[in-house]
């Protein structure tokens, strides 16, 4: 998994480069969120427009960095996701945890994050 970190208006955002999260990759994106932490960052945007598929792991990593934000008064928003990988998010309803968006620009302008719509699952 390639990533690259920048800062956007007091947020650190996190682009993820790779199409697909794999398992063996994940521990870098934990040490990247990690160090974030360490660092006193705790308004974090990962923007996942590049992304096509992900593993439980990965969202286990995600909601495991949002615990620790919250201890902080931190915030996690995630977006640019996709429309699969966002139908599963409402599945499991990652959505109650973690911020979703369609855009960056949505979180800077502090916009309210996407909302549920009725979708049929086939």
């Amino acid at each position: 998994m390639y990533i690259k970190i920048r800062k956007n208006e007091g947020y650190i955002v996190i682009d993820i480069l790779s199409t697909e999260i794999e398992r063996k990759t994940l521990s870098l994106f934990r040490a990247t969120l990690r160090n974030l932490l360490s660092s006193g960052n705790s308004k974090i945007i990962i923007n996942m427009h590049n992304v096509n598929k992900i593993n439980n792991k990965f969202l286990g990593c995600l909601l495991a960095f949002k615990k620790k934000l919250d201890v902080i008064g931190g915030e996690l928003s995630v977006c640019a996701v996709k429309p699969e990988i966002l139908s599963v998010f409402y599945i499991i309803r990652f959505d109650n945890f973690v911020n979703i968006y369609s855009a960056e620009c949505d979180i800077l302008r502090h916009r309210s994050p996407l909302t549920k719509r009725r979708f049929k699952i086939v």
